[in-house]
């Protein structure tokens, strides 16, 4: 029923897949995963457009815009630069390229940047 070569095609395919839906690379530079580790207690930072704070352990969610989100996007983009996948917008704004980030590493569209580099850094280290 499932063989090792229909199991490759389908990886092959889903990862095409993956790299067609992908927006290009921003020219951020890169990015380190080292850099964007959790603090001993998260910075909690007023964003510009709403009223909310956010710190590490905040729970992120779409419509969400703090330094912790663009955080996250960062996070995503280190995995994403990793597999070879085209980086998303780091702009601190949780849309919908953000939650598909958090859908890749966690597997559910919300949680938290500390949570996220967690994921990642538990990805990595399957490869």
């Amino acid at each position: 029923m499932f063989n090792k070569k229909n199991i490759a095609i389908g990886i092959v395919a889903l990862i095409i897949v993956i790299i067609a839906f992908r927006k290009k690379p921003n020219s951020g530079g890169n990015q380190n995963l080292q850099n964007l580790a959790p603090g001993p207690s998260g910075t909690p930072t007023a964003p510009k457009s709403t009223k909310t704070t956010c710190t590490g352990s905040t729970i992120l969610k779409r419509g969400m815009n703090c330094s912790e989100v663009a955080r996250a996007q960062k996070i995503i983009n280190v995995y994403y630069k990793f597999l070879g996948i085209a980086e998303i917008q780091v702009d601190g704004v949780f849309g919908g390229d953000t939650e598909t980030g958090f859908y890749d590493i966690l597997y559910k569209p919300t949680g938290s940047a500390n949570e996220l580099y967690n994921g990642v850094e538990k990805l990595i280290k399957k490869q």
